[in-house]
């Protein structure tokens, strides 16, 4: 009745696995059993017409697929999960992500520190996943500033590159807007002033912007004091928008 679009997920390959012996591990991850739990799921909601979307929560890590043969594996078995689901539910978007992991270098003063992985690696690795799921509608960049994976002016760049490759593709381009700091050196929700600037930057790029956010960061009744006064910042803003 309130237009709400819902999207439901995917589950990961088996953790202990999914680098270590990718066969097995996607194996499991499009094994009879998997795909008959994936039937039920999407057969149970697909006549709601809030049902918009099916999330590939998997994110592959570049830097641990060691082979080509790794990364086939991956997009094989990727391309039977959607090629599944599109069969199910035609009409169903299909989101896949594309973690924005960071290539490390030393600067002049020998500090190890992070740039935005560079266009000739987005193209050399992510073009061919692109290329081969011709069942994935979105592309999703997931920006990395709140687990340090990436500072904004490299998020930038990087969301610049891979939003060029989506659409070149004929997608739609998402852009994930992490909203808590989730690193080691804290875990707490971002304030209003960090969360704007995210968002100026992925609005520069993306078709939509989603908010990695759960109601632990962001609740009136949470335990953490964070969570509350994120909440009373929330109203703060739109009260004096």
């Amino acid at each position: 009745k309130q237009d709400v679009k819902i999207v439901l997920g995917d589950f990961l390959a088996p953790s202990n696995l999914r680098y270590t012996d990718a066969s097995k591990a996607l194996q499991e991850w499009t094994s009879l059993q998997s795909q008959q739990f994936r039937r039920s799921l999407i057969t149970t909601f697909k006549d709601s017409p809030s049902f918009y979307g099916y999330y590939i929560a998997n994110e592959v890590y570049p830097s641990r697929v060691k082979s080509n043969e790794d990364q086939l594996l991956w997009i094989t078995a990727t391309q039977q999960v959607t090629h599944f689901v599109k069969q199910l539910k035609p009409d169903l978007k299909i989101i896949h992500p594309i973690g924005l992991y960071p290539q490390w270098h030393f600067d002049e003063e020998g500090k190890r520190t992070l740039s935005a992985p560079s266009q000739e690696f987005l193209q050399q690795f992510w073009q061919p996943w692109m290329q081969q799921l011709k069942d994935v509608d979105i592309w999703m960049t997931i920006d990395g500033v709140g687990t340090a994976m990436a500072t904004l002016q490299n998020s930038d760049q990087a969301q610049l590159w891979i939003g060029e490759m989506a659409h070149d593709a004929g997608k739609e381009y998402w852009v994930d807007v992490e909203d808590a700091v989730m690193n080691n050196k804290g875990y707490h929700s971002f304030t209003m002033d960090q969360l704007e600037k995210s968002l100026k930057v992925a609005s520069k790029h993306a078709d939509k912007i989603v908010l990695f956010e759960h109601l632990l960061y962001m609740s009136p009744h949470s335990s953490r004091k964070t969570a509350r006064q994120l909440y009373q910042d929330y109203l703060t803003y739109l009260q004096n928008r």
